[in-house]
């Protein structure tokens, strides 16, 4: 990068290369006068350009669905962080009803990375400074949003992949893997009584494996059923739930007419991104 200055006494010509080093919002420069013979010296104290302030650019988070790697990789972010904690404050149960592409898998992520207590990652955001950073929570983190699911065994095999993944995560072990729906209760609040806080629920994209068979109006009416079981295992552990989020993938006539309940809810304050 240069930056040209020119004195016209002596015949010099100032030429003032500003060399750079990243620093957290800072480029320092250091700064050299190139004299009609080619040589170099320092530019006098008094002509030095101490400190140029940059602003670099950033990568744009097109598909970017990871909060932490948002962060650590240097891509822009807006900061929601103030409206999370306005969730939290203000309720326990939420369903979110947004098009594709609306960020709601990133919203839920950094919801988990929050309530992990992932501190280093929110530094300069909103809700920094006022969240408890010696609390940690367990965070039950449940997607659909991979593969495709074609019967209600893949379906099954599914659940019981998701809840392994969380009880490795929690370092537990559910005493029957082959009930899922109970081992789901289990987890709940196994959850809450060994860590002493009650537990954080995030479901990515649970209607997904319906939308997937929408074409197959029994099967999506028999795969409905089987997430409607795994659901209800929230409702019915609200005392070991402190927050619990489900995004849908979208919402569309055929689903409300699977999912009926669906429909009171598609338009409340709290369902945003």
């Amino acid at each position: 990068m240069l930056a040209i200055k020119s004195r016209t006494s002596c015949r010099l010509a100032a030429l003032t290369i500003v060399a750079y080093q990243f620093r957290p919002s800072t480029f320092f420069c250091c700064c050299w006068m190139i004299s009609s013979s080619y040589s170099l010296r320092p530019v006098p104290s008094s002509h030095r350009i101490r400190t140029v302030a940059i602003m670099s650019r950033r990568k744009l988070p097109i598909g970017i669905q990871t909060f932490a790697k948002m962060r650590e990789e240097g891509y822009y972010y807006v900061d929601k962080t103030g409206f999370i904690a306005r969730l939290i404050d203000e309720g326990s149960f939420y369903f979110l009803s947004r098009p594709r592409r609306f960020g709601k898998s990133l919203l839920i992520d950094t919801i988990g990375e929050l309530f992990a207590g992932n501190e280093a990652l929110f530094r300069g955001l909103a809700i920094h400074p006022d969240w408890d950073w010696s609390l940690r929570y367990p965070v039950i983190r449940i997607s659909f949003g991979g593969g495709v699911v074609r019967s209600c065994e893949q379906l099954e095999q599914r659940i019981r992949a998701q809840l392994r993944r969380n009880l490795e995560a929690l370092h537990l072990t559910c005493p029957d893997p082959s009930d899922s729906i109970g081992c789901f209760e289990w987890l709940i609040e196994q959850a809450h009584r060994i860590n002493g806080r009650r537990t954080v629920v995030l479901v990515d994209e649970y209607d997904k494996p319906i939308l997937d068979n929408l074409t197959r109006p029994e099967l999506a009416r028999e795969l409905r059923d089987g997430l409607r079981n795994l659901y209800s295992v929230i409702k019915d552990c609200e005392a070991g739930c402190y927050l619990s989020i489900m995004s849908l993938a979208r919402l569309s006539t055929e689903l409300i007419d699977l999912v009926p309940e669906l429909r009171p809810a598609s338009g409340r304050l709290n369902q945003c991104t």
